[in-house]
């Protein structure tokens, strides 16, 4: 699992998944993990990689 050793911005982590920036919202809605600093989400992708592949284990 690649490690960026920093946290995302909605359009980043949308681009390093391969997905919309819909997408990712949708997601954040399912509970894919983030962190909030005042008014910004950012998002960790090693965490958000592991999230996903959990619910594809689950499916």
């Amino acid at each position: 699992m690649p490690t960026t050793g920093h946290w995302l911005r909605t359009d980043e982590l949308a681009l390093f998944l391969g997905i919309s920036e819909r997408m990712v919202r949708k997601l954040l809605a399912q509970g894919m993990p983030s962190l909030t600093i005042g008014r910004a989400r950012r998002f960790d992708p090693d965490r958000c990689l592991a999230w996903l592949e959990s619910r594809s284990e689950a499916a």
